[in-house]
């Protein structure tokens, strides 16, 4: 019997390895209807994103590889916007606030560029007890 901790990642996986192939898939018919390539890489590489995390969930053998590149990606994303906010002010009051979450992000990206894993978590994994046959002819449970 799987439990919903099992199953989340399994079905998040799926939905983002579907995900980054119709982006992949897009891509390449922007590039066919002869849309200015640097387009059709952008969009193509978005799919970069989705497809590491369909590994993190998918390959538990991969996960602190694919989470670091995440992280990294989440750290220069948000560093990058960050600076990109003091050349180019948005003058709609939330500046300040916007800078703030960037900053919080980018501690998070970063850490998970370090640790490989999930911000919070403490990398132990408490197995699922499964009873065993003998338990469930006398009804008990541990």
């Amino acid at each position: 019997m799987s439990t919903s901790r099992s199953v989340l990642p399994f079905l998040v996986g799926w939905l983002c390895l579907i995900f980054a192939v119709v982006l992949f898939v897009f891509s390449a018919l922007m590039l066919l209807l002869q849309t200015p390539p640097l387009t059709c890489l952008v969009i193509g590489s978005t799919a970069l994103f989705p497809a590491l995390i369909a590994v993190a969930c998918l390959l538990p053998s991969k996960r602190t590889i694919a989470l670091r590149v995440i992280g990294g990606i989440v750290f220069a994303a948000c560093v990058g916007t960050f600076i990109t906010t003091f050349v180019n002010p948005v003058n709609d009051g939330q500046g300040r606030s916007r800078r703030g979450l960037l900053v919080v992000a980018a501690i998070a990206g970063g850490a998970m560029a370090i640790k490989g894993k999930w911000p919070g978590s403490n990398g132990r994994v408490e197995p699922v007890k499964e009873p065993s046959n003998a338990q469930d002819a006398l009804g008990r449970a541990d």
